[in-house]
């Protein structure tokens, strides 16, 4: 029986990641269904955004029977004109000549807003809807925000400062 290998879990580590681009280390969990087995991990920003990975998109690892978490550390770059709130990196596990089991997912890195709006709602235990009460707002906005889209500047203002309370 071929090794199904499987990507699960993946995420990064809390890191903020500027727009301009930064390091940020992943931590992806790679499952194999029978027996041992050399992976490669590759690692790219989705097609479209102004970003690239400048050192570690690539790495082989040893899985043994049942799964491995491994570090991926990578480097993102800024590499055109144009901006991006998210910088979206697909992951891709591979058992080398084996094309029909590949495992995949997307990892999406908020900007520090996101990140900064998301982590004081979550440290002071408020819902989005509890947050956007407190701020005289809906909660699309808060939500938005924390997806890394546009707000308004009204709504920027108030979260800036609630931030600096």
């Amino acid at each position: 029986m071929a090794n199904k290998l499987l990507l699960q879990g993946v995420q990064p580590v809390p890191n903020n990641i500027a727009a301009a681009g930064g390091s940020l280390t992943l931590k992806i969990r790679l499952v194999t269904t029978d027996g041992p087995a050399t992976a490669t991990v590759t690692c790219a920003v989705a097609a479209g955004l102004p970003y690239k990975i400048t050192q570690g998109a690539s790495s082989a690892h040893s899985v043994g029977k049942t799964s491995k978490t491994i570090s991926q550390p990578i480097v993102i770059k800024k590499s055109g004109s144009g901006s991006a709130d998210l910088i979206k990196i697909e992951v891709l596990a591979s058992i080398p000549g084996d094309t029909k089991q590949k495992g995949s997912c997307v990892v999406v890195i908020k900007n520090a807003l996101a990140l900064a709006v998301a982590e004081f709602r979550e440290s002071n235990e408020l819902s989005q809807s509890a947050l956007a009460e407190r701020l005289g707002v809906s909660r699309s906005p808060i939500s938005r925000i924390e997806r890394g889209n546009a707000a308004s500047q009204e709504v920027l203002v108030k979260i800036a400062e609630l931030l600096d309370e």
